[in-house]
């Protein structure tokens, strides 16, 4: 089966972004997503208002996760309630302490966290799990650290049910970091690694745009899932940017 997944830093309310500003961006926001209709959207820096106004445009779609500590951003994981169905989910720290709440470790410098949902499509049998994260913007060790604890969730998930796995995250890490070579030494694959150009270019724009550059965020499919093609989503909205990051999109065949 064919889903379409996007990962999607939408950059967090800060009033002091002027034009930028969220209430300015909620609206764009949500009209990205409509027009590429994703069965599953990973989600980064969304604080809990942000929460209720996409909730609250994107009735198609269902969400879970916690935030990070209280009334933080999420990881949130939205999805499409006419293409999946949610069967269990969670959500862990990237820390030595994973299921302690606002735990941090590694001079990280802020709680980080995985918000994990296992879906079936609807219409078949297919079963398989998504990940969804944000890697420290301060320490390497953290991020480096962080995909581990991850990987050792999937790991366990799996000791009871093998699944197919999708990662989606801002890992504030390029191409030949460590932390995302890492998923290419477990055999995932990589939205990069199947575009049809040279050097994918930047997902950070800082709400300038602009094309030069690497880019910080990804999807990662396990080798049981084929991406049949991705995409760095250059679009504006009523001459505006939705976010200081492209979404990224992947058509993926479970």
């Amino acid at each position: 089966m064919d889903l379409l997944i996007m990962t999607f830093n939408l950059r967090y309310d800060n009033p002091e972004d002027g034009e930028n500003s969220w209430s300015n961006r909620k609206a764009k926001a949500a009209e990205i997503i409509k027009q590429e209709q994703p069965a599953i959207i990973g989600t980064q820096e969304l604080l809990p208002a942000m929460i209720k106004d996409l909730d609250e445009l994107l009735t198609e779609y269902n969400w879970f996760g916690q935030p990070r500590q209280s009334n933080d951003e999420h990881s949130a994981i939205f999805y499409k309630k006419d293409k999946v169905e949610l069967v269990k989910s969670g959500t862990f720290w990237l820390s030595e302490t994973p299921t302690v709440e606002a735990s941090i470790s590694w001079d990280s410098a802020l709680p980080r966290i995985c918000t994990w949902g296992e879906f079936i499509c609807l219409g078949s049998a297919q079963k398989f799990r998504v990940f969804n994260t944000h890697l420290d913007h301060i320490s390497e060790e953290a991020r480096i650290k962080g995909v581990r604890v991850i990987e050792a969730y999937m790991d366990a998930l799996n000791k009871s049910e093998p699944l197919p796995a999708i990662l989606t995250g801002d890992f504030n890490a390029e191409p030949a970091s460590d932390e995302v070579k890492f998923w290419k030494d477990k055999l995932f694959t990589s939205i990069y690694s199947v575009m049809k150009i040279q050097g994918a270019g930047l997902t950070f724009h800082d709400f300038e745009g602009g094309f030069v550059g690497e880019p910080i965020d990804y999807i990662f499919v396990s080798k049981n899932i084929k991406i049949e093609s991705g995409t760095i989503i250059h679009s504006k909205v009523e001459n505006g940017y939705p976010s200081d990051h492209y979404p990224v999109s992947a058509i993926v065949k479970i």
